[in-house]
């Protein structure tokens, strides 16, 4: 994506212009029946690497390095969810905290393409490249693993995930802010317009929609990390 496709889709959602996503993700906010969604269930630390190493990594699977400017520390949270039918589950998902010295952060959730495998999630160790790139850019990075074909059950899990994330940082010190970035690629796309969607109609007390950006192929990340940054 360029700066300037960039910058005119954060300019639309930004002055509020509606989101084109199909009704079914009504779900994400029907389910709140189910209890105790969000509630964090485990952490799993999964290491801390440094700036240089995030570099190492990124130009690895072929992401531009410009932003990094942090070390970070990446966790794979499991949380409580709601499935298609609205009944309870447990989901997971990868969170990446930026060694900035900021208590309160700026939230990036960046929904995936899709995954066929348990080992294509990225809490599971595939495809971590966009996370650690927001973190190290100084954002906390939420990317739940979901497998990508089911906007619904995506949504929902995308939201709780930020719950979950939410209550991590907070007993880790550290305060998510309350106005969301979000990106999804390929088929997470889908994912990322039904969250933006139930953001801005107030799904949660908490959080809300800042802005959203969706891509159809691979991205470089820093243009995008480029323009949450002005807006942040």
């Amino acid at each position: 994506m360029s700066v300037l496709r960039a910058a005119a889709v954060l300019a639309a959602i930004a002055v509020g212009a509606a989101l084109l996503v199909p009704r079914t993700v009504a779900i994400a906010r029907a389910a709140g029946t189910v209890p105790h969604r969000g509630m964090l269930v485990t952490v799993h630390p999964l290491g801390t690497l440094t700036a240089d190493q995030v570099r190492t990594a990124l130009t690895g699977a072929g992401f531009d390095t410009g932003s990094v400017r942090y070390d970070v520390d990446a966790y794979r949270l499991v949380y409580r969810t709601a499935d298609t039918r609205n009944r309870p589950v447990t989901a997971s998902g990868l969170f990446v905290l930026p060694r900035s010295g900021e208590r309160r952060l700026h939230t990036v959730s960046l929904a995936r393409g899709t995954a066929i495998h348990r080992a294509d999630m990225p809490a599971e160790g595939w495809d971590r490249g966009p996370a650690l790139g927001y973190a190290a850019a100084g954002f906390a990075a939420v990317t739940p693993d979901h497998p990508g074909t089911n906007a619904p059950a995506e949504t929902t899990a995308s939201l709780d995930m930020l719950r979950a994330a939410r209550d991590h940082a907070l007993r880790s010190g550290r305060q998510l802010d309350r106005q969301v970035f979000v990106t999804g690629l390929s088929q997470g796309a889908t994912a990322a317009q039904g969250l933006a969607r139930v953001l801005r109609d107030g799904a949660d007390p908490w959080f809300r929609l800042r802005a959203v950006v969706l891509e159809s192929d691979r991205p470089t990340g820093s243009d995008i990390v480029r323009q949450f940054a002005t807006l942040s």
